[in-house]
């Protein structure tokens, strides 16, 4: 070994172990863990939404207010299953970045909350793909939660003190407690939540519900579909009526949508009329709307439903049953047979997590089509079923009853002291209840409840006097008759013979060509 000239080893002192002196001396340093911070998926075909993309933007704009007390911008997007959330969040995400707004880039996470237990991600486990996106190595990877968290928001924090903005999205979150230990804890960065379920817990964040598409934008999204499969594709251009109607048996629900495209992509040769035809019973819409196992409405209601708690899933398919378009609180107790106290909570919760959604007023709840259906399905063999119908007849034949008081109608069994107290009151409620209280006559003679198929129309002959609802009142009060006859009450079928006999009257029938002579052989 030549030793340059001046160089010089030298060691003193106790020396314990290996010693190793070297004149050129190389390290090999790891590489560098790549930064991942543009992991956008593409972008689907995209409709509408130009109110809930303009919220959003505003909320993602650097230039906009920020939260009370200069925390981080939270949207936190809600919506039914197959709504369009997390399309939504990717399209308003790539808009920010093209307009400049996150140069720090964007980081995206699926926290699959409403897939089996075993299958979700939690937080600690998000945590470490987040600071792994960021660069950190795994083995600089914390094992502690609270420790991830530190790092993560030191790590943000980093980034921002260097100008680099980034836009975070949180995918699929089932709760609040799921991406509370994901937010930054400095301004600037903006976050992205999408969830089922309204995350109102969530402090400061900006609430957006996500709707169902109109019927146009149902058919324009059909349209792009399709032609993105197959440029030319003219097959809703060519059945402009059946294109309608295909959107309105989706509901205005994207995943449907997309769905019933796939099926008609598969096959270029499929009018859409065959399609909706297919649709059209509302037994099999579900089975219908499924594509090769990767698409399915019935999966995506699955998933809402099995994080459903007991009490609130039994409601959930009690409300199926409802014969109406919507149902009150007090009605969805007497269905359940629980409290209204009770019932208002579980109701809150469905409400919550869009399975159940706002009536014409306070109080009043209905379904979407497609969740209806799902839900029928679920009580088809619930033994449940019966008695809870039985309890929802008696509910709004009672209450009809008690309003019939007022105008001292012909009711039998009226009790004091419910829901209806005067006159205005008793007016209210018929106004209000009306469509359920038509289609539970034909409930109760459809399933061979002949006193409620008797009573109630009886019970509403004065409402149909003063709203002259000629039409319904004769239809009713001719299954009135039937079931009067059936029970062999001479009295109701009295009462039911002078009630009819006054619309037609009132109309100028005079043949009695619209009164019942004999029970059909195939009623009970």
């Amino acid at each position: 070994m030549v030793e340059r000239p001046g160089a010089r080893n030298e060691i003193s002192g106790t020396v314990m172990g290996n010693v190793v002196q070297g004149r050129d001396i190389a390290v090999s340093l790891p590489t560098a863990t790549p930064v991942a911070v543009t992991g956008l998926p593409a972008q689907a075909v995209f409709v509408g939404r130009r109110v809930e993309l303009g919220r959003l933007a505003n909320a993602l704009d650097p230039a906009g207010a920020n939260s009370p007390g200069g925390s981080v911008v939270v949207s936190a997007v809600a919506g039914l299953a197959g709504v369009g959330k997390t399309t939504l969040a990717v399209r308003a995400a790539h808009d920010a970045i093209a307009a400049g707004w996150f140069p720090g880039g964007v980081l995206m996470v699926d926290l699959r909350g409403y897939d089996a237990p075993e299958r979700q991600v939690l937080p600690s486990a998000a945590l470490a793909s987040l600071l792994g996106a960021l660069g950190t190595p795994s083995e600089h990877i914390p094992a502690d939660q609270s420790d991830r968290e530190r790092l993560w928001r030191s790590r943000l924090a980093q980034r921002h003190a260097s100008g680099q903005r980034m836009l975070i999205v949180l995918d699929n979150a089932s709760s609040s407690d799921r991406v509370r230990p994901l937010l930054p804890g400095t301004d600037g960065h903006r976050v992205v939540i999408t969830s089922r379920h309204s995350l109102a817990d969530l402090d400061g964040a900006r609430l957006l519900d996500v709707d169902v598409l109109s019927a146009e934008q149902a058919i324009d999204l059909l349209q792009q579909e399709l032609v993105a499969a197959h440029p030319g594709d003219d097959r809703v251009r060519a059945d402009p009526g059946a294109a309608d109607r295909l959107g309105q048996l989706c509901g205005g629900l994207p995943l449907a949508v997309r769905i019933a495209a796939a099926l008609l992509g598969a096959d270029p040769d499929q009018p859409v009329s065959e399609l909706t035809e297919a649709l059209a019973a509302e037994h099999n819409r579900l089975e219908e709307l499924e594509y090769d196992g990767s698409l399915s409405v019935r999966a995506a209601f699955d998933l809402s439903y099995q994080h459903l708690g007991q009490k609130p899933a039994q409601l959930f398919r009690l409300l199926a049953l409802n014969p109406g378009p919507e149902i009150s609180t007090e009605a969805a107790a007497a269905l359940a047979n629980r409290p209204t106290v009770e019932t208002r909570r579980l109701v809150g919760q469905l409400r919550r997590a869009h399975l159940l959604l706002p009536g014409s007023a306070r109080g009043r709840w209905r379904m979407h089509d497609l969740v209806r259906v799902y839900a029928t399905e679920r009580i088809s063999q619930d033994p449940a079923k019966e008695p809870a119908l039985e309890r929802l007849i008696n509910y709004y034949l009672t209450n009809t009853q008690e309003a019939g008081r007022h105008f001292g109608a012909h009711t039998q069994h009226a009790k004091e002291g419910g829901q209806v107290t005067t006159w205005k009151e008793a007016i209210e409620w018929l106004d209000t209840e009306y469509p359920n209280l038509l289609t539970t006559v034909t409930l109760a003679h459809n399933t061979g409840r002949s006193h409620c198929a008797l009573h109630l129309p009886l019970a509403l002959y004065p409402y149909f006097h003063l709203r002259k609802h000629w039409t319904d009142w004769v239809a009713t009060h001719r299954l009135a008759l039937l079931a009067a006859r059936r029970l062999r009450d001479r009295q109701g079928e009295g009462f039911a013979l002078i009630n009819l006999g006054s619309a037609l009257r009132d109309q100028a029938q005079f043949d009695g060509s619209s009164l019942p002579t004999t029970i059909p052989g195939n009623l009970p």
